[in-house]
């Protein structure tokens, strides 16, 4: 029989609790296995922390329906490692993966939600899917994935394009068998007769196909070396003339300089003749295999190699040109290089920074690189970067520069690809910018080339300009190939020569006018005729590209004034700002301007002006002069014809005022547009309005004298009177008339010739000159009495203008 007390007494003396705290012990057991129990059975306690410890993957966007499809999978792989996550966690848990649009979208979902309804996560997959996944887009892949052939692929490459296209079609390989006889329909003829008898297993038909190819390339091999074999060798002449063929001078890609293993030399590439390094040696080539590309159709692409000014070396060029003809154009647009330096009023300091290397600091996706496969004697190579001579590269690498410096462009920053310019107003802001631009490069690993950079500049050559606090000029180095121009003996070498001049044309007043005798050449059907005109026009383009002004920057806080005026030849505009140049213009007349009428050609002069200037004159206060004083009513005209109601509605758009400006005092904008011998007069003028007209321009006059006959004569008559009489056909004329052969023709008493009523005039005349006689509106003899306030001298010596002779007065 056990007494209690002995018993507690001999527990105590073993070391053992007290009744009350072994209870307590139990207690605090049970609640620890209540509270794990609770925190498995309720998956809130589960956080973000522990689903972001899986590493998922965010999703930007994606090129690829299926690359987006995939994501959804290993989503919901790494859902099934958390087992107690609920629909409404999964939901919330992807949607902290999105990134981008697809961000966005999502976002505006949720708000779209009822309140207090969370999405799950059938909701977010089925909102995902019909984002990338619509079903117009998967019967797309179905036809495609059913019309699938193997063509120009691989074996392997047309088996990974089978798999990946089935996903879109899972009724179609329900089956192995099924599988099996879908890919063997796609096979190329050939592998498919050598294959013979059907496959119903899948596994097995891809492994006898790889094995029958290989067998089959194998075999075309053994027959191209039996061919080598059996070709006689070459003759000592030819053995002589391939010996001296010097290796080709294979440059350097782009990357980091290595040492080269066997002759210790950097770049070497570019200089070493010892045989080309295997591929782990050329970063950003590799050799390729000898499949066609499927843009193209060509096997590879021609390579040439061009010098570099600068450095002397050589630049590996690859021909494109087939692959640029059936690719999808990038339409990011390259800024206009007059646009650029519209930024930079009241810059003081002056950076410029070029990048090394330029389009090769630009990976290449791994689908697009067999397409840049070029040949070269050792074989087949790839470019692993972009490459100069692809279409969009330029485009491309805009945008990447565009992003970079997305802040800072339009405040400090301008960038034309890879040529970076960095302005300030003072230096100490130039710093703070300096600091800021180079972060950026480091922090995208672009790299500068220290030799063409420049800092701390007062004036700066940039893109064929030099740029200083004064404004813009014609870089002198950069005219230098045009100065050296030998005379076009081609139309082609003529619309190089414009095209090169032409990228100047904003710094010469009546470039069009200047032009228009060399441009007439490059007309179609035109015979080209190298006259004593176009080689005037030739050498003025020339020495005015020289002696260019320097034209202001733009301040768009500032009035624009505006000079307009128009002739038979062309248009011509000024823009200035505080009575400084900022841009000239002027074009030709096109052939149905011709025939407008003088209020609309000085209108078109106007348009012309605001839609080539839209972007200075849009929003901002703007002063337009002209000498056609009727214009200033063209806003309250009453009656307008269809095109001056089309150009009304333009020039509404604009805050402008038009101003009469007298055409002697807008010299400017009237040389931009007329030639010097065509200054036609104008013919049944009113005293009164010739009076106005001189009290405008503040010419001084003398009273009392009088004008009392004016006879204004064509002065056709007389140039054809002064052509030499030796030409050959009139001579031969001549004679037939003196012999009495031809009864049509008759000779007047100062010798010229007339055929019936008809003036018969020398082919050595200018068309030029007839032309002018037509449009003259002085075509016969006026006369007219008037007495008014004209300067007394107005007449004192004989005054010839074209189509008129003003010699004949009479008093």
């Amino acid at each position: 029989m056990v007494t209690p007390p002995e018993t507690s007494a001999q527990g105590a003396a073993h070391g053992a609790p007290p009744p009350s705290e072994l209870a307590t012990q139990v207690a605090q057991q049970l609640i620890n296995l209540i509270a794990q129990e609770q925190q498995w059975r309720n998956p809130q306690e589960i956080s973000y922390t522990a689903f972001a410890a899986l590493q998922p993957p965010i999703f930007i966007t994606a090129t690829d329906p299926l690359d987006a499809d995939d994501w959804l999978r290993i989503i919901e792989s790494k859902f099934s490692l958390l087992p107690r996550l609920s629909e409404q966690q999964k939901a919330r848990f992807a949607a902290q993966c999105l990134r981008g649009p697809l961000g966005a979208l999502f976002a505006s979902f949720l708000a779209m939600q009822p309140a207090g309804h969370q999405v799950t996560w059938d909701e977010f997959r089925a909102v995902f899917r019909t984002h990338y996944l619509p079903p117009s887009l998967i019967k797309l892949k179905q036809r495609e994935f059913r019309a699938l052939q193997q063509g120009n692929m691989s074996v392997l490459e047309y088996v990974q394009a089978f798999i990946r296209l089935s996903q879109y079609s899972p009724e179609d390989v329900d089956t192995d068998s099924r599988r099996a006889a879908h890919l063997l329909g796609g096979f190329d003829p050939t592998l498919l007769t050598h294959l013979g008898r059907r496959y119903n297993s899948f596994i097995e038909l891809v492994d006898a196909a790889i094995d029958m190819e290989h067998r089959l390339h194998q075999a075309h091999e053994d027959q191209r070396r039996k061919r080598i074999a059996s070709t006689p060798p070459l003759g000592s002449s030819q053995r002589q003339r391939v010996g001296h063929q010097s290796p080709p001078q294979i440059c350097y890609l782009g990357g980091p300089q290595q040492q080269e293993q066997h002759c210790g030399t950097q770049q070497h590439l570019s200089s070493c003749r010892v045989p080309p390094h295997p591929t782990a040696s050329v970063p950003l080539a590799r050799p390729s295999a000898k499949y066609p590309c499927y843009k193209c159709g060509e096997t590879s692409h021609f390579t040439l190699f061009v010098e570099k000014k600068d450095q002397g070396g050589k630049r590996l060029c690859v021909d494109y040109r087939p692959l640029n003809a059936v690719t999808i154009k990038n339409k990011y647009p390259l800024p206009h290089i007059d646009n650029l330096f519209d930024q930079l009023a009241g810059a003081k300091v002056f950076s410029k920074i070029d990048l090394r290397s330029g389009y090769y600091q630009i990976k290449i996706r791994e689908e697009d690189i067999p397409k840049t496969t070029f040949l070269t004697r050792y074989g087949l190579y790839e470019y692993l970067v972009m490459s100069f001579g692809l279409t969009n590269a330029p485009a491309f690498f805009m945008y990447m520069m565009n992003s970079v410096f997305m802040n800072e462009l339009g405040e400090f920053v301008v960038v034309f690809i890879d040529d970076i310019l960095i302005y300030s107003k003072s230096e100490e802001e130039h710093k703070e910018h300096l600091r800021i631009v180079l972060t950026r490069l480091r922090e995208h690993k672009l790299y500068a080339k220290f030799n063409k950079c420049a800092f701390w500049l007062k004036e700066v050559s940039f893109l064929g300009h030099i740029l200083s606090e004064k404004g813009v000029v014609v870089d002198p180095s950069k005219v230098k190939d045009v100065l050296n121009w030998k005379q076009p003996e081609t139309v082609i070498e003529i619309r190089s020569f414009l095209a090169l001049a032409g990228y100047y044309r904003r710094f010469i007043k009546n470039f069009s006018k200047i032009a228009k005798p060399m441009t007439s050449l490059t007309k179609k059907n035109a015979k080209y005729v190298w006259s004593s005109n176009c080689e005037e026009a030739f050498q003025t383009l020339k020495k005015l590209l020289t002696s260019a002004p320097v034209l202001a920057q733009p301040d768009v806080t500032k009035p624009f004034d505006v000079f307009c005026d128009a002739s038979g030849n062309g248009l011509g505009c000024v823009l200035m700002q505080g009575w400084r140049v900022i841009a000239y213009a002027s074009r030709q007349l096109r052939k149905h301007e011709a025939n407008y009428p003088t209020h609309d050609l000085e209108l078109a002069a106007v348009v012309h002006a605001l839609k080539i200037w839209r972007h200075y004159l849009l929003g901002n206060t703007c002063h337009i002069y002209t000498d056609h004083k009727s214009l200033k009513c063209i806003l309250t005209q009453p009656e307008l014809n269809m095109r001056q109601q089309q150009w009304l509605e333009l020039i509404k758009d604009y805050d402008l005022e038009i101003h009469y400006h007298p055409g002697k005092a807008n010299v400017v904008a009237n040389a931009l547009s007329r030639k010097a011998h065509c200054n036609f007069i104008e013919t049944r003028p009113t005293v009164r309005v010739i009076c106005c007209e001189m009290d405008e321009i503040e010419m001084p006059t003398e009273q009392h004298a009088e004008l009392y006959s004016l006879i204004i004569e064509p002065t056709i008559k007389d140039q054809i009177i002064a052509v030499p009489k030796q030409d050959k056909d009139m001579a031969h004329i001549r004679d037939e008339i003196n012999e009495k052969k031809k009864a049509c023709f008759t000779l007047d008493e100062e010798g010229v010739l007339w055929f019936k009523n008809h003036l018969m005039v020398p082919k050595d005349m200018d068309d030029e000159d007839m032309t002018n006689t037509h449009t003259t509106k002085a075509q016969a003899k006026m006369e007219f009495k008037a007495q008014s306030t004209f300067k007394s001298n107005l007449f004192a010596s004989p005054v010839r203008t074209a189509g008129v002779d003003l010699t004949k007065l009479q008093g």
